[in-house]
């Protein structure tokens, strides 16, 4: 009770991550999750496990006014409103697409354009490229394969199916462009999870550089491969200003994170669609075959949220290995694009000074994301 009132009191919530097995009777299931509400004030529950009363959770009056995070839900819970939003899927749709575009595993920009833009309205979404099982994210592109030789179970244990890459040396590496293109990834990962509608997870220790020497099942290990020491390693202070950037990002330009689901249309007759893709040429796209670059237009007017002005926010991303150009829509009146960011700027993708970009066209440089601003 105390650590809880502490978490409030520094504007933080405390989520409970529970497992009931299959056999548990599931009214005993939901006095549970009362007695942590009525006794201890949780905010919420990560819930695993099979035969859960989902719906019930969801309806109780004693849990209504909590998170209730799950793998899914009934349609019939998720179509109605709710004055309290407290319903999120919390499951691996996000991992899967974007790791296998980030890394190369034949993933597709139609997959990765849904993911981006998924959005309900009753409901929230939590997307995540690396939790608590599995990979962290520096070793998401340290190690191509699990290496839980020290668990004990003669490396049968843990996912098999990760999407990792080790970009040419399995584990920790002392070349430049090796250590440049995993930092690169580490910034694209965390540029794609912000930049997304849904609710962003990122691990604890994922900010710092946290490595577990390529364990993917590492909750059996209780020493320093599954361990988080915060101040440990310097050498990644520049990502976690970068983290720290991308979450303010995102705070500031609520255009990324609205409420309603983007309708991909100008449904308000404002001249721009609330959400558009672009490829080679402006309001073009092919989001099918092996195509691996996006340019992605967010548009918001006062009517959208009562503020004043309108925004136009475009994101551009290029999973190539090599270079790429997308094309940069026309802006109305004298607005022109600014660039903002980009993740092919070594450990330092925000720029000090916005640079005008004139051309109808941007390059990226491969495997990055820039984002530019118009105005």
């Amino acid at each position: 009770k105390k650590l809880i009132r502490a978490l409030h009191e520094n504007h933080m919530e405390c989520v409970m991550e529970m497992y009931f097995p299959e056999n548990v009777n599931q009214n005993l299931i939901l006095d549970a999750l009362r007695y942590w509400v009525r006794e201890y004030h949780v905010d919420g529950f990560h819930l695993l496990g099979e035969n859960l009363p989902v719906t019930q959770i969801a309806q109780d009056a004693w849990l209504r006014r909590t998170k209730i995070f799950c793998a899914g839900y009934e349609n019939a819970v998720l179509k109605h409103p709710c004055h309290y939003p407290h319903l999120y899927v919390y499951n691996d749709e996000y991992l899967y697409p974007v790791r296998a575009l980030l890394n190369q595993k034949n993933g597709g920009m139609d997959a990765f354009a849904c993911q981006q833009r998924k959005q309900h309205q009753y409901h929230g979404f939590v997307n995540y490229i690396s939790d608590n099982n599995g990979f962290s994210l520096r070793d998401l592109f340290c190690y191509e394969q699990k290496h839980n030789e020290e668990n004990g179970e003669e490396n049968r244990d843990g996912s098999d199916w990760n999407l990792s890459a080790n970009y040419g040396v399995e584990g920790r590496s002392r070349k430049q462009r090796i250590v440049k293109i995993r930092d690169r990834q580490m910034c694209n990962a965390a540029a794609v999870l912000f930049l997304a509608q849904g609710v962003p997870l990122l691990y604890e220790g994922d900010e710092t550089g946290d490595s577990q020497n390529g364990n993917n099942n590492a909750y059996c290990q209780d020493n320093p491969t599954g361990w988080v020491n915060w101040k440990k390693d310097e050498r990644y202070a520049w990502f976690r200003e970068f983290v720290t950037r991308m979450a303010a990002f995102r705070r500031e330009h609520p255009v990324l994170a609205a409420d309603m689901p983007k309708q991909l249309s100008d449904a308000k007759g404002t001249g721009y669609p609330d959400l558009s893709y672009h490829g080679e040429n402006a309001w073009i796209s092919d989001l099918s075959g092996e195509r691996q670059s996006l340019g992605m237009l967010y548009y918001r007017n006062e009517e959208d949220d009562g503020t004043e002005g309108e925004e136009f926010l475009y994101v551009g991303y290029n999973f190539h290995m090599g270079p790429t150009r997308l094309a940069l829509p026309k802006l109305p009146g004298k607005k022109k694009w600014y660039l903002l960011m980009d993740t092919a700027r070594e450990r330092a993708p925000f720029l000090k000074e916005e640079e005008r970009v004139d051309a109808p066209r941007i390059e990226l440089c491969g495997q990055s994301v820039v984002i530019l601003t118009g105005k």
